[in-house]
C-alpha cells in the first residue's frame, strides 16, 4: 500500500528501516530546493538471504553496497537510480517511470510491468545469464557493455520490443514471446 499522505494530510515520512530479511526504502521524494538535488540513499546488504524493496520514492538514488542480496523489488517510483552489485533471484520494476538501475556483478532476471522509461545497464557478468521479461512497458532499453574504448568501458545500448523474453546470448539479444501473462 502506498502512502501519499499520513492521517493528518501531510506527506508520509520517508524512511528506510531493516526488518526480518528485507530493507524498506520508502517515501523519500526530492524537492526542489538546493539542499535535496542529488540524494543518495545508501544502505548494506549483508547476507543473500535480504531482499530489498523501494517504494514511492522519486527523483532520488539508492546505492546498494554487499554482494548477493535475494532479490530486489521496485515499486510505484520515478526519476530514480539505482545501482547495485548482484542479485540471486531477480530484480522486479513495478508501475514506475524513468528509472535507471544498474548491476556490478550479475542479476539472473529483471522483471518490469507497467513501466516506462526504463534503462538497465548490464555488466558483462549481467549480460551472459539475465533474462528480461517485460509487460505493459514502454521505452525500455539495455545498455551493454562491449570492452572497447580506451578505458574498456564502451557500451551499446538496445531498445527492448514489447511482451517478449529477452535473453543475452554470445552478445546478442534473443527474444522470444512471452508465456508470462
Amino acid at each position: 500500500k502506498i502512502c501519499l499522505r499520513d492521517a493528518t494530510g501531510g506527506r508520509c515520512s520517508p524512511k528506510i528501516d531493516f526488518e526480518g530479511d528485507q530493507w524498506m526504502i520508502e517515501n523519500h521524494i526530492a524537492t526542489e530546493d538546493a539542499n535535496s538535488s542529488n540524494v543518495v540513499l545508501t544502505i548494506h546488504v549483508a547476507s543473500s538471504k535480504e531482499k530489498v524493496v523501494i517504494q514511492n520514492c522519486h527523483g532520488v538514488s539508492v546505492h546498494i553496497h554487499g554482494k548477493n542480496m535475494k532479490s530486489l523489488s521496485i515499486y510505484d517510483c520515478s526519476d530514480l537510480n539505482v545501482v547495485f552489485e548482484s542479485v540471486t533471484h531477480n530484480c522486479e520494476i513495478v508501475h514506475c517511470k524513468n528509472v535507471a538501475i544498474e548491476t556490478v556483478g550479475f542479476c539472473p532476471e529483471i522483471i518490469m510491468d507497467r513501466a516506462k522509461g526504463i534503462a538497465v545497464w548490464l555488466s558483462k557478468e549481467s549480460m551472459r545469464i539475465s533474462n528480461i521479461v517485460t509487460s505493459k512497458c514502454t521505452n525500455v532499453s539495455v545498455s551493454l557493455p562491449t570492452g572497447k574504448g580506451e578505458d574498456g568501458y564502451e557500451r551499446r545500448e538496445l531498445a527492448l520490443p514489447e511482451k517478449y523474453v529477452h535473453q543475452f546470448t554470445g552478445g546478442e539479444i534473443k527474444s522470444r514471446v512471452s508465456s508470462v501473462a
